[in-house]
């Protein structure tokens, strides 16, 4: 069975849709929280503005995404492994490009560095093969 194009991207709508919705009463209900919460303690700022967000719905960017995670870990483990940054500032990126929260107050060890000679980039040892005429 054939979808057309124009279903799932009515599809996607309505799952962003829902999805905005659903984090405008997530932020409702934050903001209701702390404004109880404020009767009882004044160190509760009654002007914070509260932002919710969440996932792409449609995960039209993930190969963007996994593109740029790649380069970035691969750029960040070169200065890594030339003792440019250190283990925290590694693992901080990895996470971040990842999509993840780093937690900085565990402790790491020192994770194993490459030596710089094998970081040469070899030249692919399968040649492209040549156009045949049909």
């Amino acid at each position: 069975m054939c979808i057309p194009a124009t279903w799932l991207y009515c599809s996607y709508k309505n799952f962003a849709d829902y999805q905005a919705s659903f984090f405008n009463i997530i932020r409702d209900v934050v903001q209701i929280a702390c404004a109880v919460r404020r009767q009882v303690d004044p160190n509760i700022l009654p002007s914070r503005e509260i932002y919710i967000h969440g996932q792409d719905i449609t995960e039209r960017d993930n190969p963007n995404l996994s593109i740029a995670f790649q380069r970035a870990t691969l750029a960040a483990s070169e200065l890594y492994d030339r003792k440019m940054i250190d283990t925290r500032a590694l693992l901080r990126i990895v996470y971040q490009f990842g999509g993840l929260t780093y937690d900085e107050t565990d402790d790491q060890p020192e994770g194993l560095r490459r030596p710089i000679a094998s970081h040469r980039r070899h030249e692919s040892p399968v040649s492209p093969s040549p156009k045949t005429d049909p």
